[in-house]
């Protein structure tokens, strides 16, 4: 209040010296003049006035309110006495005046008087806005609850805004911010205004608005930076401030209550911003009701008249009726809002209820999702046509049935829906229970520890278990349809293995008993597998082939080294048989080869070198000799080799079956006892040795024959 401007107005200027010199050292801003006339001017910047009582107003009013109406909104008018005579006291009163001060009353009194009337009038000026604002919202409430008329509505939401802000004018935008665009609906200073366009661009204070979601205060446009793009349009259209408040619907800006004056206002107080946010929601509420009242009375509308058609199309296709009565599916017509309006046998029998009971009532109230049959009737509306829609139906008794719907329209957009019922419950089951094997037996293949492929006669391969993942390295999603068979297959071998397919020689035609064969892996490898096949017929016709192939690598090197073992035991039999064969020779060979080196050494004793005997005889002991060696090989011999001998035949090679034993002694090799005299054939040198240089062999007593005597 210190703060404040007064207007002092006395005829007296050493009045208005001393009252004026005793405010402003008070802090007030003080504006004298002797006359109410020429003091006009400045009662416009004061907020307080201190007026001569005897002053004249030259309207037929008040002196009070005549001072009042031209200050500041708020301000208060004082009377100044020179004396407090009843005759001024009575002046006072007739005019109207705040409070009064006398002249003679002092500075502080003069002061405090002054003070206490500022506050009194702010806090009857608050009241009084109050009152006024009350009764604004009063009014636009009553003009919201009496009307229907949208555009009347937003007229006197204008219009009152304009008065409780004391703006020159109000103006209602509808904001479609996805495109930058604007509607002005409604204006207070002209009733036709209507659905003009503007764009959101072209407002920065409109954006700002959009971006805050908050009311936008421009309090002089002269100076604000919201507006600096449009700062000089604002002049040109006498713009001086600017109030924006929200509307608000969903929380989402769909509007703005877009308040403008001529001149710059002072600070908007809560109760102004308030009171404007208010009547934006007051407003948001008109525009979601008519909205909402609209949208009803459109829909009404279009169901009565879609009804009124339907009715009118089924009387059309009455001549129809036997045709629908005994089709085999359940057959309904439904109108726009989903109601059965017709129903055959078929259709009073899967829904499990009266035709009456039905007739009339909205077919989703039967069904556990209502929101499929929204959605088949709203395809229906848009000249579309839906088939073998499941949707699950419940009967009286709590039964759950599942039927196959299919939906047309029904006539020249008439808004009716021709459905076809099929109850498929059993079916749905059996696919069930289908499913069921069919997942078994994919388990089941998949479990096999053999591999197991399908392809169809193009060589697409249509199986692939894991069995067959693992033998030959490529997974599932790898083959199928993907590589085609014959590339699992060395080359020639898929065709080798139709063609014993469709042959009877093999387990007859379309069967493959087993068969030794190869399966490329992955990695190249070509994996032994014993394979069986068959071909799938449908029909008769051939579709398919199978094939299940088992792994014969492990088996394989199990009879590999079964094969080598059995080989290195028989060689060791054969190596045992011969040694003791050897043995067995030698021994009963060394008896008689003894008996006949000794009578040749015998004989060669007493034939003289000269006699024709002699020869023989020498080539009788040579030979017995050289038999003697043979058995003493016979009797080394630890492996089994053998060389050909007169053509095929095959003989032990003594040579080398014996060349790894180590030298020993044969009986017929032995020396003969100490008491033997051992002889041999005398030589040009005169040394008697046998012809291969070894000593001679002379039986003896032991070795003798009974009867004979040693020589």
């Amino acid at each position: 209040m210190k703060s404040s401007s007064i207007a002092l107005i006395h005829p007296a200027a050493e009045v208005r010296a001393d009252i004026g010199d005793m405010l402003r050292n008070s802090g007030y801003q003080v504006y004298d003049a002797a006359e109410l006339d020429r003091a006009s001017p400045l009662l416009g910047e004061c907020a307080t006035a201190v007026v001569d009582v005897w002053a004249q107003a030259p309207e037929d009013v008040a002196l009070g309110d005549y001072v009042r109406s031209r200050l500041l909104p708020g301000g208060c008018a004082l009377a100044l006495l020179e004396t407090e005579s009843a005759e001024a006291m009575a002046r006072y009163s007739s005019e109207k005046f705040d409070d009064f001060a006398n002249v003679e009353c002092g500075a502080i009194v003069m002061l405090a008087r002054l003070e206490a009337a500022l506050r009194a009038r702010m806090l009857y000026r608050a009241a009084d806005l109050r009152r006024r604002d009350a009764e604004i919202l009063f009014e636009l409430s009553q003009t919201l609850s009496s009307s229907l008329d949208v555009s009347n509505i937003l007229h006197e939401a204008t219009r009152l805004a304009a008065r409780a802000f004391e703006v020159d004018r109000c103006a209602i935008v509808l904001l479609d911010a996805e495109r930058g665009d604007g509607l002005v609906v409604a204006a207070s200073e002209n009733r036709e205004i209507r659905d003009l366009q503007i764009r959101i661009d072209a407002y920065p204070e409109l954006q700002n608005l959009l971006a805050t979601s908050a009311p936008v205060i421009i309090g002089d446009a002269t100076c604000s930076p919201v507006v600096d793009g449009v700062r000089e349009l604002l002049a040109e259209k006498n713009v001086g401030a600017e109030l924006l408040f929200p509307i608000v619907n969903e929380r989402q800006v769909i509007g703005a209550l877009f308040l403008r004056a001529a001149r710059p206002l002072d600070a908007v107080d809560e109760r102004q911003t308030r009171c404007g946010m208010t009547i934006a929601s007051t407003v948001a509420i008109a525009i979601r009701n008519a909205r909402l009242f609209d949208s009803f009375r459109d829909h009404s509308q279009r169901v009565n008249l879609m009804r009124l058609q339907a009715e009118h199309r089924m009387r059309s296709l009455e001549h129809y009726e036997d045709f629908f009565e005994y089709a085999a599916d359940g057959m309904l017509v439904l109108d726009a809002t989903g109601c059965v309006q017709y129903l055959n046998r078929e259709g009073v029998r899967v829904l499990g209820r009266d035709r009456e009971e039905i007739k009339g009532r909205p077919l989703f109230e039967m069904l556990t999702e209502r929101e499929v049959l929204y959605a088949m009737l709203g395809a229906i509306r848009a000249g579309q046509h839906c088939r073998n829609v499941d949707v699950v139906l419940v009967r009286p008794t709590g039964e759950l049935r599942s039927l196959s719907v299919s939906a047309s329209p029904l006539g020249d957009n008439q808004g009716l829906a021709l459905l076809s019922l099929r109850d498929i419950t059993e079916l749905q089951e059996m696919q069930t229970e289908l499913k069921t094997t069919k997942d078994f037996l994919e388990n089941l293949i998949d479990s096999s520890v053999d591999g197991i492929m399908a392809a169809d006669l193009r060589g697409r391969i249509l199986l692939f278990n894991k069995g067959a993942e693992r033998i030959i390295g490529y997974r599932a999603s790898e083959v199928i349809g993907v590589i085609p068979i014959w590339r699992l297959y060395p080359k020639n071998v898929a065709t080798e293995i139709m063609a014993a397919l469709r042959s009877e020689g093999l387990g007859g035609v379309g069967r493959l008993a087993k068969l030794r064969s190869q399966i490329i892996a992955k990695s190249g490898e070509a994996i032994p597998v014993d394979l069986t096949a068959s071909v799938i017929y449908e029909d008769g016709v051939e579709v398919a082939t199978v094939g299940i192939f088992s792994d014969l690598r492990e088996r394989l090197e199990i009879e590999h080294n079964l094969e080598a073992a059995q080989k290195k035991l028989i060689e060791t039999e054969k190596q045992a048989a011969i040694a003791e064969l050897a043995g067995a020779a030698a021994h009963e060979l060394n008896q008689p080869l003894t008996s006949v080196v000794g009578y040749s050494e015998m004989l060669r004793r007493k034939v003289k070198d000269t006699d024709p005997l002699r020869r023989p005889i020498d080539i009788i002991y040579r030979e017995a000799e050289r038999m003697a060696e043979i058995v003493r090989k016979i009797g080394q011999i630890t492996r089994y080799r053998t060389k050909p001998y007169g053509g095929k035949a095959m003989i032990v090679d003594l040579k080398h079956a014996a060349a790894a034993a180590p030298s020993r002694p044969t009986p017929a090799a032995t020396a003969p006892p100490a008491d033997t005299p051992i002889t041999t054939p005398t030589t040009d040198s005169g040394t008697r040795r046998q012809a291969d240089g070894k000593p001679e062999l002379t039986p003896t007593a032991i070795e003798c024959p009974p009867g004979r005597e040693r020589p």
